[in-house]
């Protein structure tokens, strides 16, 4: 941004999650349906030693862990099943009738006593919760690797566990059974990427991965194809299409915010995102058309802000000359109008960020122009509104994320993938108010 802006701008921090967190976590729809055949001899899942019991009226027994995939017989309400194994997206791998198959995990209940599972953590950091969703209080954190007793699995995909003797509640997606399938991190070596429902070409296509970004592998099938966690499902990709490996560089274009904006970090890193997905739009374009408070600008006796306008609302100031910022929210609205889909980050625990740019999404971050921590500052709307706008201010795009740096392309230095020890960007992040967008 500005010389000027960065010492007459910038606004407000908020607060995140966890990793890759996080979190969202993945309902997945029911594979209860009713067959209209009657059970006269009602089949039983094989186990030498029956640990579950089905729990719905009648339970489909699918080929694979999800409603996508065939159905190959049913199992009555108080089935005894035994699970093999408990897969990531919630469904459960169980023997039947001889062979391998899956049933939906919300619909089983564990036979007597509760039974602990042990697993593991797999992301970079998992938040603890009072409740199994997000919106509940926050009372710890777990790190990668390790080691957690699951209670109960609940139906909307959280976990109840065990934490420091009291009871909390982490997302179900952010773990795997100890001892069973390890997650690898390998990157995209294909220009692009589909995903699939099953094992082959045959299956339906459900996304697509870019060049570079990473996927977890949880299994590598007999023919060569990968099982994967894919937006918190189970999918799979062509194996020769990936390598191990834990960096993810995007190759976003490097745009140069001066000397027409020289308060408009905010559109140029938005243009440099959608021009790396193939939107071609310039970053004055994009200045002219987002949202502005125009609140004028008044000065206390000592030359401080006295009250100026909120960048909730839209951009304060202007980035042509002596601006401030526009917050995520309303730069989404702008964002939609030529790529819908992007994700307002504001106040998200930075593994989130970190998260969309390992899928492919380039990541607006506010940070500060100096790459250093910011010095406080405040002033009021004219409706008496707070605005906690730290300086120096400045936005740039995460381009990549490894286990120790984050690499960024930076408008004002017109630098390409700037490398920053990942403790201290986290840093600066928080202390900027924990503003991103990312950019799908």
């Amino acid at each position: 941004m500005v010389n000027k802006r960065r010492n007459e701008i910038k606004k407000r921090p908020v607060l995140g999650i966890v990793s890759k967190g996080v979190i969202a976590s993945a309902i997945f729809a029911s594979s209860l349906a009713s067959t209209g055949v009657p059970f006269s001899s009602p089949p039983v899942a094989e186990a030498a030693a029956p640990a579950y019991t089905v729990n719905a009226s009648s339970l489909n027994v699918r080929s694979g862990p999800g409603t996508e995939y065939a159905r190959i017989g049913g199992l009555p309400r108080g089935s005894s099943i035994n699970v093999i194994e408990k897969v990531s997206n919630g469904w459960y791998k169980i023997k039947y009738n001889g062979k391998t198959g899956y049933v939906a995990g919300q619909y089983v209940a564990v036979n007597g006593p509760s039974v602990k599972s042990t697993y593991r953590v797999t992301a970079t950091a998992l938040n603890v919760r009072t409740g199994p969703s997000t919106k509940y209080a926050r009372i710890g954190l777990l790190k990668n690797g390790a080691t957690v007793n699951v209670v109960k699995k609940e139906s909307n995909g959280w976990f109840k566990i065990n934490y420091n003797g009291k009871t909390g509640y982490i997302s179900g997606q952010y773990v795997a059974v100890n001892g069973t399938s390890v997650k690898s991190t390998y990157r995209v070596t294909a220009t692009a990427l589909n995903v699939r429902t099953g094992p082959s070409t045959k299956y339906a296509r459900i996304g697509l991965l870019k060049n570079g970004a990473t996927v977890n592998v949880v299994k590598k099938e007999s023919n060569g194809w990968y099982r994967i966690t894919y937006n918190g499902r189970t999918a799979y990709v062509a194996g020769q299409y990936v390598a191990a490996g834990t960096a993810t560089i995007l190759n976003v274009p490097l745009i140069a915010q001066r000397p027409v904006l020289p308060a408009g970090c905010e559109v140029t890193a938005l243009a440099m995102a959608l021009n790396y997905h193939g939107v071609n739009v310039s970053k004055t374009t994009l200045a002219d058309k987002m949202p502005y408070d125009k609140t004028p600008l008044t000065r206390n006796s000592n030359g401080s802000i006295k009250t100026w306008g909120d960048p909730d609302v839209g951009y304060v100031g202007t980035p042509y000359g002596n601006g401030h910022t526009i917050n995520p929210g309303p730069l989404k609205k702008l964002l939609d109008q030529y790529r819908p889909g992007g994700v307002n980050l504001h106040g998200k625990d930075f593994s989130q960020v970190e998260a969309h740019v390992k899928n492919g999404a380039p990541v607006l971050v506010w940070f500060t122009i100096n790459h250093e921590m910011p010095n406080k500052r405040t002033w009021k709307t004219p409706t008496g509104k707070t605005i906690s706008a730290p300086t120096p201010l400045h936005c740039i795009v995460v381009t990549g994320v490894d286990g120790k740096y984050v690499y960024f392309n930076d408008s004002e230095a017109v630098k390409k993938n700037i490398k920053m020890e990942k403790s201290k960007f986290i840093s600066i992040y928080n202390a900027m108010g924990k503003r991103a967008l990312a950019v799908k």
